[in-house]
């Protein structure tokens, strides 16, 4: 699984990094229409401010262009005024709609490339958290396994038959986090009911609960990642369906 998900992780990260370049280049050609478009409609007084505004849509696009980095809303801004200009100019500007509507399909090409290229770091890093996560469980659960055989010699079955499941938790990545926590928990209570009558064993098991929050707390971080990576992408899908319903 842990080769898949690199494989994964590799295949996204390229993807949107291809995507992002291909945007990238695509609006070094809508900066110069858009300046053009702005140069022709500066010749004519009425449409002054029109000219100003495709000019500051263009110095965007031209920033985007040359790799810069462009915030969220003055994107958003852009493509909105865009969609305005268009609207005003296409009855009697036709052909310079026409330069201003391709320029939007890149603007919005471009942020669809920067939220793709967002949602590959993202998983990314909910991969590699996995990852961790999982690792760190492993290791935990030599341990544990340890103090359950320990348990065992001690004749006590009912606590190594508890602290098993503690290991098999551990050992399964479908476990939540909050799983780890509860277990963890039950751990340092077994630590302290034992901790009169057989305090060495008692200190192994609380050395064992502290691990166990270690490895709770990786696999917590973990889960909290992937919810909101989850969440993200259904709020991109929600969107583009809302969108759809807008045209």
């Amino acid at each position: 699984a842990s080769s898949m998900d690199d494989a994964a992780k590799a295949k996204s990260e390229s993807d949107a990094l291809a995507k992002h370049n291909e945007a990238t280049e695509d609006l070094k050609e809508a900066a110069a229409a858009g300046s053009e478009v702005a140069d022709v409609l500066s010749k004519d007084p009425a449409l002054a401010e029109d000219a100003k505004t495709v000019a500051e849509i263009s110095k965007v696009v031209e920033e985007m262009g040359n790799g810069g980095k462009v915030d969220g809303e003055t994107l958003d801004k852009a493509i909105t005024d865009t969609k305005a200009e268009i609207e005003k100019l296409k009855k009697d500007h036709p052909e310079e709609a026409a330069k201003l509507e391709e320029m939007l399909t890149k603007l919005e090409e471009a942020k669809a490339a920067d939220q793709e290229s967002h949602a590959a770091e993202s998983n990314a890093a909910a991969i590699d958290a996995s990852q961790a996560a999982d690792e760190k469980a492993g290791e935990v659960a030599a341990e544990v396994k340890k103090v359950e055989n320990a348990l065992i010699d001690a004749g006590l079955k009912a606590d190594a038959d508890a602290v098993a499941k503690m290991r098999e938790d551990l050992a399964n990545p479908e476990t939540s986090g909050a799983d780890l926590v509860s277990d963890a928990k039950a751990a340092h209570e077994l630590a302290a009911r034992l901790k009169e009558s057989n305090p060495e064993l008692a200190a192994e098991i609380e050395a064992m609960a502290s691990s166990m929050d270690d490895a709770a707390k990786a696999k917590s971080e973990s889960d909290a990642l992937a919810k909101h990576n989850e969440a993200t992408e259904d709020l991109k899908e929600a969107a583009a369906a809302g969108s759809e319903v807008a045209d």
